[in-house]
């Protein structure tokens, strides 16, 4: 087929060309050159052949080799009639060159395309693994936020967690607080049995120890019923054989005040008494007599009492105390308790009264009553004020007055540092005090309260706190006095939980050893939706690590899955 197309230099051509495209294609092996190859032997084309109307230079050196066909030279001859070869026709065979450059061409293909593909696999693996490298960090990112998340929250668990605790202000108030009336002479002491007794004044804040002929009743009325630690009370045996005929209602009610608490009972001649006994003996012998009307109100254990033949709820005593003096400021603050619905009224002597007017008119009556003062600024919404006197108050001045007027009441100092932001200091009798201080002077007023404590331990940004008198305690004991004194309270158990920085530490309460996840499960155990405590039950768990929280197994992504659900 070459020959009948080609002569033989074309036909060199072609080879040499042939050759230079193998010979790159196997040592090059790149597709890029060897098509940069078959351009360059495209270009190359045979020259062109002379006809009867056109010659090439090319062709006629061509004309000049014998071909075997004769030619005129004469030049008046108008036509030339070659004499033709004869010629063996020629098979048509395909091309083994032709052949071995389209397998070379679709094998280099073929391996380039393969290249490309474990590239491209290759990009993909990396892009997986740098997403789950990213996860990963994204993760332990977000664990490190909650972890400080936990913290932050319960750093400031005083903001968050006290709140609840403010009813125990006016419950303190209705049912352990009275004072005499209208300083009432101090009854006559009898001359049957003799004994030294101690008289706890928590008004004055001081311990006076009295020593008198009887300890049924003592110098001075007690002005809390049985907060008094150490509070010496008549007992069976100090009064059995007393002889109470001729006591009067004062003696009466002043032995009713001196037990240590409602239900505390004592033995007076073959009689057993308890206090709301000796209040209704009071009111038998003067039945005008308001103290023992507004004290009877205060510790009736059932829902009436029966004085004279007729029965008497609390609200009721508290109103005829009223009736009989209608300046008894410690009636007015104990009726206000009764009206706690915004929507109920009282009407005493054509005046409608609701709870809040009722402790202003408490105030109006003793502008010394902190217990008032402290109930009344509980009253007022954030923002509000309130005119006393030609004066207007807000709820944090109300707080002051009530730290000023009563300084042994524990829940006026609480009160008045939640509405201290921290850095701000405020000037209670001309000293001033920080929100730190605040705290200190709650659980010094009273070491029994398990709030102010753990309050405190909120508060505390060193690892130590004095707190008075050289007593230097750690975060940790502070923390666990607010859970010994109140192993029930959600905030003081999860506080001290997060005080526990490390996970496997333990905590000694009422001789019993506690684990940092112990203490959290007892708080969901108390309250199940407390967030808090889930959030930080979360935080103290390890990698796939489980904790049973009522009968039920949660790893840390399931605790925090509740803490979100209970927020």
């Amino acid at each position: 087929i070459l020959l009948s197309h080609f002569n033989v230099l074309e036909i060199f051509i072609i080879c040499d060309c042939i050759i230079s495209i193998l010979y790159n294609i196997f040592s090059l092996c790149r597709l890029r050159q060897t098509l940069l190859f078959f351009f360059f032997f495209l270009m190359i084309r045979r020259p062109p052949r002379s006809t009867l109307s056109s010659s090439s230079a090319a062709s006629d050196v061509y004309k000049r080799q014998s071909t075997g066909m004769p030619t005129s030279t004469t030049a008046q001859t108008n036509t030339v009639s070659p004499t033709t070869s004869s010629v063996p026709p020629l098979t048509a065979t395909p091309c083994p060159i032709t052949q071995e450059l389209r397998t070379l061409t679709q094998l280099v293909q073929s391996v380039l395309e393969a290249q490309g593909r474990q590239e491209e696999l290759h990009k993909q693996q990396l892009s997986r693994l740098d997403a789950v490298v990213e996860r990963q960090i994204a993760l332990e990112g977000r664990f490190t936020a909650l972890q400080k998340e936990v913290q932050d929250q319960h750093m400031s668990m005083s903001k968050t967690a006290t709140p609840a605790h403010n009813e125990v202000v006016m419950g303190t108030v209705s049912s352990h607080h009275q004072l005499p009336y209208h300083n009432d002479p101090v009854p006559p002491t009898t001359t049957a049995t003799t004994g030294g007794g101690t008289d706890n004044d928590t008004a004055a804040g001081t311990n006076n120890t009295t020593t008198a002929t009887t300890a049924v009743t003592p110098t001075r009325r007690n002005t809390n019923w049985g907060a008094d630690v150490g509070d010496t009370t008549p007992t069976a045996e100090t009064v059995s054989t007393a002889d109470t005929t001729g006591w009067s209602s004062n003696q009466w009610c002043a032995l009713g005040s001196s037990l240590a608490s409602d239900t505390a009972l004592i033995r007076i001649g073959g009689e057993t008494l308890c206090r709301e006994d000796c209040y209704i003996r009071a009111l038998r012998i003067d039945n005008t007599y308001a103290l023992a009307w507004s004290n009877l109100g205060l510790c009736i254990k059932g829902a009436n009492a029966t004085v004279g033949g007729r029965r008497y709820t609390k609200q009721q005593c508290y109103q005829k105390a009223l009736e009989l003096n209608p300046n008894f400021a410690y009636g007015w603050n104990n009726l206000a308790l009764m009206l706690a619905d915004p929507n109920s009224t009282i009407i005493m002597n054509g005046v409608t009264y609701n709870q809040l007017s009722c402790y202003i008119k408490s105030i109006e009556c003793d502008p010394t009553l902190g217990y008032s003062w402290n109930n009344i600024a509980m009253k007022l919404a954030p923002g509000e004020t309130i005119t006393i006197a030609d004066e207007v108050l807000t709820s944090f001045d109300c707080y002051r007055r009530a730290a000023e007027t009563a300084p042994n009441l524990p829940h006026g100092w609480l009160n008045l540092a939640r509405g201290l932001s921290t850095g701000q200091t405020v000037l209670v009798s001309g000293s001033e005090y920080s929100r730190l201080d605040l705290f200190i002077m709650a659980v010094n007023v009273d070491p029994t309260y398990a709030v102010a404590w753990s309050n405190l331990a909120a508060e505390l940004t060193s690892p130590t706190i004095d707190i008075g008198g050289g007593n230097i305690m750690t975060k940790i004991e502070v923390n666990t006095r607010a859970a010994e004194l109140d192993f029930n309270s959600l905030s003081s158990l999860t506080n001290l939980a997060i005080a526990m920085l490390q996970p496997n530490s333990k905590v000694t309460i009422g001789g019993q050893a506690y684990s940092k996840k112990e203490l959290l499960v007892r708080a969901l155990g108390i309250d199940a939706n407390y967030s808090y405590a889930w959030n930080a039950l979360a935080a103290c768990l390890i990698g796939h690590e489980t904790v049973t929280v009522g009968g039920k197994a949660y790893n840390r992504a399931q605790c925090s899955a509740r803490a979100t659900q209970c927020l």
